[in-house]
């Protein structure tokens, strides 16, 4: 990837107007932050939330094990926001599962995670991540986070709206 600078010149201030202008995608220009890498995350807890979107940027970024690896470790803290301190990731999403927290598709998604996750912790890089595998693993993280947080967050936020609704039109 080659700096603006490189093009332009060093100190040249680069406006929206000859950003249009530079249309060389030969120069491998990478636009920051990528489209994408904002996720909707309202209801999940911060800590989690900033991960799976720093998740999301490494994806973008051409950074494929690194996107996988942090995938798999929001999968587990997920777990363990939710009291689950059982040893190792595959009980945890396991429990999840148990205590109804994910449904029995989302559980099989997150052990996908998990399973390319780990050779990624494990140090096992003999085969490549490709874009594809990654951006699965991706989507499968996410599934978990709407599943446990999302979902439900957004039905209580409806309940309230109507409560307050339902408080408001009583005399």
């Amino acid at each position: 990837m080659r700096d603006v600078r490189d093009l332009l010149g060093y100190g040249a201030s680069v406006t929206f107007e000859i950003a249009l202008e530079i249309e060389d995608n030969t120069a491998g220009l990478m636009w920051l932050p990528h489209s994408g890498a904002n996720l909707e995350l309202n209801h999940t807890p911060e800590e989690i939330a900033d991960a799976a979107k720093e998740a999301r940027a490494c994806l973008n970024a051409g950074y494929r094990r690194a996107s996988v690896q942090l995938a798999r470790s929001v999968v587990e803290a997920t777990a363990k926001d939710k009291g689950i301190t059982v040893h190792n990731i595959a009980p945890k999403i396991n429990e999840m599962f148990n205590q109804r927290l994910i449904r029995e598709h989302i559980r099989d998604g997150a052990h996908e995670v998990r399973h390319l996750g780990n050779d990624m912790a494990h140090g096992d890089f003999t085969e490549p991540v490709t874009d594809e595998d990654a951006q699965m693993v991706l989507t499968l993280m996410h599934e978990v986070l709407v599943e446990v947080y999302e979902s439900p967050g957004r039905v209580r936020e409806a309940q309230s709206r109507r409560a307050t609704r339902s408080a408001g039109q009583q005399p």
